[in-house]
């Protein structure tokens, strides 16, 4: 692995993300979104700050690539498959099925797609952009509580809008068939770090 991969920080040993308490308010009371929300991240409200999005297909049919796809336009405010970010966002993409080279080649094409390799004033600009808003972590040994616990100094470290997970089976730690260990990675561990940092995540 080449030395422009950013090693994992050392994992901390600490509890299990607790949850804020609950907001409990009268019906009448809730308040209507405003247009420019600062808390959407992809289209009109599309994905918010807080909330999770999920990324379906069978084995094989080009999730990984469509989610390099989305992080890199994302990352430099462009729309991608009709869904446009509310501007350029800070992604931190987690993943642990795909070696420096499987993604190299995603990388390039996406870049070739998006005319982001000649040299032009534009896209050099927005070459720059990515450089700074598109971090990838290689992360295939830890899952579950031990998951989370790395999550969360990256989180600390990075400050991203977006987190992007590829794929959810390689960190929920479980039988992905129970919902009492689905539930308990998404619910119990994962949205508590997502409000925390006020970021959201593509899974």
């Amino acid at each position: 692995v080449s030395e422009s991969i950013i090693p994992l920080p050392a994992p901390a040993v600490v509890n299990c993300p607790k949850p804020p308490p609950p907001i409990v308010c009268k019906l009448l009371d809730l308040k209507p979104a405003i247009i420019d929300d600062p808390n959407t991240l992809l289209g009109n409200r599309f994905l918010c700050r807080g909330g999770g999005l999920l990324l379906v297909g069978s084995t094989g049919i080009g999730k990984s690539t469509a989610a390099i796809q989305m992080g890199v336009s994302w990352g430099v405010g462009k729309e991608c498959f009709g869904i446009k970010p509310r501007g350029p966002l800070k992604i931190l993409y987690i993943q642990a099925e795909n070696d420096e080279g499987d993604l190299c080649e995603m990388r390039d094409g996406v870049l070739e797609h998006l005319e982001l390799t000649n040299e032009k004033e534009e896209k050099t600009k927005e070459r720059t952009m990515l450089e700074e808003n598109f971090v990838c972590v290689f992360e295939s040994s830890r899952t579950g509580i031990e998951f989370i616990t790395q999550l969360e100094l990256l989180l600390e470290e990075h400050s991203p809008d977006l987190v992007i997970l590829d794929p959810a089976l390689s960190y929920i730690g479980g039988d992905a068939n129970q919902q009492e260990t689905v539930g308990g990675f998404l619910r119990n561990r994962l949205n508590p770090l997502l409000q925390k940092y006020n970021c959201g995540v593509l899974i």
